[in-house]
């Protein structure tokens, strides 16, 4: 008697790696997006009503708003969500 086991990515098949800045960067704000609407959804329509600008990067969550320009806020708790990339590259292992 054998044992069967599964698991949920069982049937997942593998997204390509991204290969341009452009893949990169559709890949990771897909991934900060999903990090946002799972953790912080109020945050999502209180950017969009401020009408900020995003500056996300890994371990990086910053925005400023028209009415201070020039000045940013970091939120710690989303930047410490995304604190790495959603790909490995060539010389890391894929977790």
């Amino acid at each position: 008697m054998t044992a069967q086991m599964t698991t949920i990515w069982q049937s997942a098949k593998p997204k390509p790696k991204p290969t341009t800045d452009h893949e990169r960067h559709e890949l990771f704000m897909d991934f900060v997006n999903q990090t946002l609407v799972s953790k912080a959804p109020w945050l999502i329509h209180l950017l969009d009503s401020a009408n900020a600008t995003v500056v996300a990067g890994p371990g990086q969550f910053m925005f400023s708003t028209q009415v201070a320009e020039g000045v940013w806020h970091e939120v710690p708790e989303i930047s410490k969500l995304i604190d790495m990339v959603p790909w490995a590259e060539d010389h890391e292992t894929t977790q």
